[in-house]
């Protein structure tokens, strides 16, 4: 059961609302990455997904563990390590092979773009779903908002 202060908030909406305030409402964000984070199975290519959307679009690392941790099931250790990792690996000598695919879904551009590499203007991706509805899982991503966050 989350915990919530006096007045009923539940402490886990906080970030929730701090991750949304980075990435925009969560409806906004491709679906793919909503099931990596709320349905897939841990996995490293997915789980490395979600810590490329989150690093590239800015969100602070305890954040995206607060948020990541208390939408699935993963192991919470396992999710750490991985996440500060990549986060420090990346902050400390940015991603500079070409060959890696370290893409991850832009908020403010609304297009693809490759982590530390910087691409010229072209206009946004249009064959991205987004939603939760376009998951095929809405109804499981919800439920687990509900239940966690609200």
């Amino acid at each position: 059961m989350p915990s919530s202060t006096g007045n009923g908030f539940s402490v886990f909406r906080h970030y929730l609302l701090r991750v949304q305030d980075v990435l925009g409402d969560i409806d906004s964000w491709p679906s793919r990455i909503l099931n990596h984070i709320f349905i897939d199975e841990y996995d490293p290519p997915n789980s490395t997904a979600t810590v490329d959307f989150f690093y590239g679009n800015r969100v602070p690392l305890a954040d995206a563990l607060c948020f990541y941790t208390n939408c699935n099931d993963h192991n919470p250790l396992m999710t750490i390590l991985h996440f500060a990792l990549l986060y420090r690996s990346w902050e400390t000598s940015p991603v500079d092979d070409p060959t890696c695919d370290c893409t991850y879904y832009n908020v403010q551009l609304k297009k693809m773009q490759k982590l530390h590499f910087p691409q010229p203007d072209s206009s946004a991706d249009e064959d991205i779903p987004f939603g939760i509805d376009a998951t095929g899982n809405g109804e499981r991503i919800r439920h687990t908002i509900a239940q966690v966050f609200v």
